[in-house]
């Protein structure tokens, strides 16, 4: 990726590359790189999508390096931003985050978020799946 000259792109689309090097780097457990280059897509970010992606991407990174509540910070970030399309990989994740902090009804609610903002997505079907899961859970809980 850090061969690739962006000038060959048009600039609305920088950001992208800066952020396809950082899911690169984080794939190879380089988090201070993939977090610089995260950084750097976001300085370039022309689209309110590549922004709201770019802070998905920083919470993508703070989680695989043990950063929970660092990571639920970015991700909510992303979540609360003024673009809402899609999005339901970054939410999915803002999801699976809360339920680590033992946060259940903030996840459950996120994970709500994926089905409503990018409901064809093979993140929706996981989000559906995720809150079938504690569903049943829940009505163990009060059967038993």
């Amino acid at each position: 990726m850090s061969e690739v000259d962006r000038q060959y792109l048009p600039p609305v689309y920088w950001s992208e590359l800066a952020f396809t090097r950082a899911a690169a780097l984080l794939a190879l457990a380089r988090y201070g790189e993939a977090e610089a280059a995260t950084r750097e897509g976001l300085t370039s970010a022309c689209r309110a999508s590549s922004t709201r992606n770019g802070l998905f991407m920083l919470g993508r990174i703070a989680l695989s390096a043990g950063q929970v509540e660092e990571a639920a910070r970015h991700f909510e970030a992303g979540a609360l931003h003024p673009y809402r399309g899609q999005g339901g990989d970054g939410l999915l994740a803002w999801g699976d985050c809360l339920e680590r902090l033992g946060q259940r009804e903030r996840a459950r609610e996120s994970w709500r978020l994926v089905g409503e903002r990018d409901p064809q997505s093979e993140a929706a079907r996981k989000a559906a799946s995720r809150l079938g899961e504690m569903a049943e859970q829940a009505g163990r809980v009060t059967s038993g």
